[in-house]
This record gives C-alpha cells, structure tokens and sequence, in this order.
C-alpha cells in the first residue's frame, strides 16, 4: 500500500507539469485500499504491465480505471 500511496503522490505531483491530455483524472477522494484493489487488478489483467515497472504499472492501471473525460467544443 505504501509504494502505490507514494507512486499516486508523485504522479498528482508531475500532473502539475504535464499536459491536460497527460494528466491523471482521479477522483477527488479514493480510499487507499481501493487504489492498491485497482492496481492488482489490473496486474491481474494484464500480466505483462508487471515489466514497465511499479511506478508506471501504477500510472496505467488508473488511466485504464479513471480515463479523462473527452474535452467537448462548445461554441
């Protein structure tokens, strides 16, 4: 719980200098124990995401969980 918890504080951190469309969409609030619940999940799904390594299986498996909303042109 303690590497995924880390890994979410940083990737919210880098957000701040990515694009919008590389950004992270999560909810607002998410428990910890859900968070390490999606990663495993999706580790279980994908077998091979094991490869990229913690920090960026974790990065996928909430993009796949929580993708960012389609940005709408409004005029």
């Amino acid at each position: 719980m303690g590497t995924t918890l880390g890994v979410v504080d940083t990737l919210k951190y880098m957000d701040e200098f990515l694009s919008r469309q590389s950004r992270l969409c999560l909810p607002e609030f998410i428990e910890p124990a859900h968070l390490v619940d999606i990663v495993l999940a999706y580790r279980e799904r994908k077998p091979s995401a094991q490869r990229l390594g913690v920090a960026r299986m974790v990065r996928a498996a909430l993009k796949d969980r929580y993708p960012c909303p389609k940005k709408t042109n409004t005029l």
